[in-house]
């Protein structure tokens, strides 16, 4: 890491790497750098997503209604929104049920 950056990456920085993906005790030691990579990772998963990550259709337990699909990709757009704009996690999909399914 450090011939490719020109720096050491800190105990902070190792730390964080070890545990985003799991909660560990070093979770709670360095929330902000655990927290920072976590929300890299996901956008990551926004930007470069990869095929395994998508709904395989030969597990679903009957034919997948044509509604579905956008259906799922709206809730998920309008969710992840609300948790970037402060929403906490009922409240993001609250409003994302509420806008897509109005009652």
């Amino acid at each position: 890491m450090t011939a490719i950056f020109g720096v050491a990456p800190s105990p902070e920085a190792i730390t964080a790497v070890a545990v985003h993906d799991a909660e560990a005790a070093g979770h709670r030691q360095h929330r902000e750098a655990v927290d920072l990579l976590k929300l890299a990772d996901a956008l990551d998963r926004f930007r470069l997503p990869l095929a395994r990550w998508w709904p395989d259709s030969n597990r679903m337990p009957g034919p997948v209604p044509a509604w579905a699909p956008p259906l799922a990709h709206d809730l998920v757009m309008l969710s992840e929104q609300a948790r970037l704009d402060g929403a906490t996690n009922n409240q993001a999909l609250e409003l994302a049920l509420h806008t897509v399914l109005p009652e």
